[in-house]
């Protein structure tokens, strides 16, 4: 069986069925589980704690039983490893031979890993670019002296940290002159070291930086000069560390109820953390006005206020100001998107939107809350600068990764196109409807603050399931044997992929969501592009995620949406067989970031697609909103909140029907962002 991208234009289907309301189905109670002409490479099992993979002899333990030649391919991550045929079977087969290892009582479970193929050919890995050429004829200068680093607020961007860094010339240049500076941070005291800017590009010694910094947050820095003489270019030593922790004014404060004005006494609001306080100790004050009456003031260190001079039935106008050293925080401004393509954004605040303004006056997103997107890969766009933090490529078989390689750190997505068929550029898409930046370039994602991890799991010719299980617990900090650790774990995971037929939930899969939900992650699943039953669309049918149906622009189920009561919500998705008064151009389609190139990557663009691709990373970057909100929040909260906030289907709509029943098409209602985002501030 296939897993794909879920673009309405290709052939394959994306997104998958449910899990908040559907079990796991079992070979037994499926019968024959897969289609006849769908093949398997191998099976994917879980060892007992503690148990060795291998026999004294070497050879896998499960080889005997299985009957077939196994040979080791990888781990996966919760105690499941994949073992490949040594030539490929069909799907059931695979089935009997996983029953019969898990039957022996030698291991706690097995399944199949299925084959998810097209008829892509490979592509050559691209060569790096070569930056420079660098020759002996100087030597790198010494180390820059005296590096100095000091918090630099700017007042008139008091929200937004920054540092002044500078330095001294090195004493010895070793035969050339400087061509710049290189600037280095580390996020562990100085144990490593990124580069933060390759080249100052000038002879200056100081510089104000605020990329990469977080208030209350100690930074750490370093410069190296970068000398040139003629066609050789040197990087020379690095300075000493220059440390120091930038702050900024404190956020405003997030009461808890939705209007500005009450009657009650007791005032409370959302407790701040270090980076919302500006990285210092900050007073709270709370002023409630009435006509006619004195002004009433509580000041305090906490989170919440007595305004026992309040006299009943009484509306009061309330204002709650955070100041601490650097300043005070002033009237809560809404975000506002005002990028030269949001108006073709439809679905943001449209009629059949998502009311993402409603959500943006509270929050358009935190830094530290990550959503990793598992799909194609990612390509470099001017509004996705700065809104990834590091992925990872899963992608284990060369034949299909297009890289030339296996697993590596480098995500980028190489192009799935042929003559035929031009490359989808489907991660950067769905990536860009999370979180484009509001960067005044192009369009905007539904939760600009936060950041995406792409994590690569489809190749030029699909993928494996067993790559997949792997995304999925690396995206949660689950360790992984033979892999680095994930440095900043996702709260939210999407997954805008599936199979072209039915397939029920692998065992590894459903291991896997079982971790991450454990973790208070929330998963997100595409419910698939078949106009069929979503109960059979994988991996959205795992118990413990939310799948997403597609509405178009008039509200209504998209007609290639999967649909029943393997549907748990519904997102605009597109539909451009019925879009009318839809914004010129989009045929009711949903606008995000792109690439130009046909085969390979060319230049950054934008493009209209529609499926339930689309759908389900605008229900990511909305609970990426709420998280930002309150981010004790588990899976479970998540999806009572959103069944609890949506949007009714309009009345004579395919969707209205059977609502709530056993008859339901589309889930409980469109998602409604700004209500989601109001009940999480409500829910503590």
């Amino acid at each position: 069986m296939k897993l794909s991208r879920g673009l309405i234009s290709l052939v394959s289907s994306i997104a998958l069925a449910s899990a908040t309301t559907l079990g796991v189905i079992s070979p037994a109670s499926a019968g024959q589980a897969y289609d006849a002409k769908e093949m398997a490479a191998g099976i994917l099992v879980q060892f007992h704690p503690a148990s060795s993979i291998f026999d004294t002899t070497g050879a896998p333990r499960a080889e005997a039983i299985a009957g077939v030649n196994l040979t080791y391919d990888s781990a996966i991550g919760s105690g499941w490893y994949a073992f490949d045929f040594d030539q490929a079977l069909s799907a059931n087969q695979a089935l009997e031979i996983a029953d019969r290892v898990e039957a022996s009582g030698e291991v706690m479970a097995a399944d199949v890993n299925l084959i998810l193929r097209s008829s892509l050919a490979a592509l050559p890995k691209q060569p790096a670019a070569i930056l420079g050429r660098i020759s002996a004829s100087i030597k790198p200068a010494t180390a820059v002296l005296n590096a100095r680093a000091s918090n630099a607020l700017d007042k008139a961007n008091g929200l937004v940290p920054r540092i002044k860094l500078s330095w001294s010339p090195p004493k010895s240049l070793g035969g050339g002159k400087v061509a710049g500076y290189r600037i280095e941070q580390s996020d562990d005291s100085g144990a490593t070291w990124a580069t933060l800017l390759k080249n100052t590009g000038s002879t200056a010694t100081s510089l104000f930086i605020t990329k990469n910094l977080t208030a209350g947050l100690k930074g750490y820095f370093r410069v190296r000069a970068i000398t040139q003489s003629g066609s050789s270019i040197k990087l020379g030593a690095p300075s000493g560390t220059a440390s120091t922790t930038p702050t900024t004014i404190p956020q405003i404060p997030i009461l808890n109820f939705t209007t500005a004005s009450t009657n009650m006494s007791t005032i409370t609001w959302k407790k701040q953390t270090l980076e919302q306080r500006g990285g210092l100790p900050v007073t709270y004050v709370v002023t409630a006005k009435a006509a006619g009456q004195p002004s009433i003031t509580c000041t305090t260190t906490g989170n919440s206020c007595e305004l026992s001079a309040m006299v009943p039935g009484i509306s009061y106008a309330l204002s709650l100001l955070a100041k601490n050293s650097n300043g005070s925080s002033g009237e809560r401004l809404p975000f506002v998107a005002d990028d030269p393509q949001v108006d073709k954004q439809w679905y943001l605040n449209g009629t059949n939107g998502i009311n993402a303004n409603a959500a943006w006056k509270r929050t358009n997103g935190e830094a530290n809350i990550v959503v990793a997107v598992i799909d194609s890969g990612i390509t470099n766009h001017p509004d996705l600068a700065g809104q990834t933090v590091a992925g990872y490529d899963f992608v284990s078989d060369p034949s299909i990764s297009g890289d030339g390689d296996g697993r590596d750190a480098d995500p980028t997505d190489p192009g799935d196109g042929d003559s035929r068929t031009p490359s989808s550029w489907h991660g950067t898409h769905v990536t860009g409807i999370v979180a484009a930046a509001s960067n005044d370039i192009g369009g905007v994602g539904v939760a600009p603050g936060v950041k995406v991890q792409m994590l690569r799991a489809l190749g030029t010719d699909g993928g494996e399931s067993k790559d997949l299980a792997a995304a999925i617990n690396w995206a949660a900090g689950i360790e992984i044997p033979g892999l680095p650790k994930n440095p900043t774990p996702a709260r939210v995971i999407n997954m805008s992929l599936g199979t072209d037929g039915p397939q029920r939930c692998d065992a590894a899969t459903q291991s896997a969501v079982d971790s991450v939900k454990a973790l208070g992650v929330t998963m997100v699943t595409a419910a698939g592009n078949t106009n069929s039953d979503a109960f059979w669309s994988y991996p959205g049918n795992c118990f413990g995620t939310i799948n997403v149906g597609a509405t178009g622009f008039n509200g209504d189920r998209a007609w290639y949406s999967n649909k029943g009561l393997g549907v748990d919500i519904s997102a605009p998705g597109g539909d451009s067989r019925s879009y009318s008064g839809a914004p010129e151009g989009t045929n009711g389609r949903i606008l995000s970031t792109s690439n130009d190139g046909k085969i390979t990557v060319g230049a950054s663009n934008y493009a209209y697609q529609e499926g339930t691709s689309m759908a389900a990373p605008i229900l990511a970057g909305v609970v990426a909103l709420m998280y930002s909100i309150e981010p004790t929040l588990n899976f479970d909260e998540v999806w009572k909140i959103l069944k609890g906030t949506v949007t009714p289907f309009a009345n004579g709509t395919t969707c209205a029907l059977g609502v709530g029943t056993d008859l339901q098409l589309c889930g409980a209602g469109i998602l409604n962002a700004g209500a989601a985002v109001e009940a999480a501030i409500a829910l503590r």
